[in-house]
C-alpha cells in the first residue's frame, strides 16, 4: 500500500516587478494557511515519511510551514529543480522513482501540471484545478511506487483553505 500525498503550493504574491516567478513569496495569509493544515493533518495522523517539492520560494515556504506543526525537520525533504515548470511526465517519473522502503510520500508542486496529475491518478473526483495549499490524499493497492503509473488510487482526503474539513 502506498499514500500519496499531492500539495498546491500556499498563496503567493503577485509577480515581482522584475517578473522572476520563481522568487515569489507566500503571502501572510498563505503562511497561515499553510500552518494550519499541518495541524489538520496531524489531527488525522497523516504525516508523511517524506517531502518533495519544488525549489521555488513559495513551495519552500509552505513546505517549511506545513512541518512546523508536523515536527518534522527539512532532513526529510528533497528539493527537485526539475519539479519547477514540470510536465505531467516529469511529474510521474519523480512520483515512481520514490525509494520503495517510503509508504506514504507528499509532493509540493505548482498548477497546471499539479491538477493533471490529481486526474491521472484519481480514481474518485476530477478537478478544474487544485486551489492553492489545497491538499489531495490518495491510497493505492500497490508494492511498489512504479506501479503508480497504470493505477487510480481512492481519495482518502481533500483540503484546502476553503474547505470546511477539519
Amino acid at each position: 500500500m502506498k499514500t500519496l500525498y499531492l500539495l498546491r503550493h500556499a498563496k503567493a504574491e503577485f509577480g515581482l516587478s522584475d517578473g522572476s516567478d520563481f522568487e515569489r513569496m507566500l503571502t501572510p495569509s498563505g503562511k497561515q494557511d499553510a500552518v494550519r493544515l499541518g495541524y489538520r493533518m496531524l489531527g488525522r495522523g497523516m504525516v508523511p515519511q517524506h517531502y518533495v517539492g519544488s525549489p521555488a520560494l513559495r513551495t519552500r515556504q509552505t513546505l517549511q510551514r506545513l512541518l512546523e506543526p508536523l515536527s518534522q525537520g527539512d532532513e526529510h525533504v528533497e528539493w527537485v529543480d526539475e519539479l519547477y515548470h514540470a510536465d505531467e511526465m516529469t511529474w510521474l517519473n519523480i512520483i515512481s522513482s520514490a525509494p520503495n522502503h517510503l509508504h506514504a510520500c507528499l509532493y509540493c508542486g505548482h498548477n497546471p501540471a499539479l491538477t493533471q496529475i490529481a486526474n491521472r491518478l484519481s480514481a474518485d473526483v476530477q478537478w478544474d484545478h487544485l486551489p492553492t495549499c489545497g491538499l489531495l490524499v490518495l491510497e493505492f493497492e500497490v508494492s511498489n511506487w512504479r506501479e503508480l503509473m497504470g493505477s487510480k488510487g481512492r481519495l482518502l482526503w481533500f483540503d484546502s483553505p476553503k474547505s470546511d474539513t477539519t
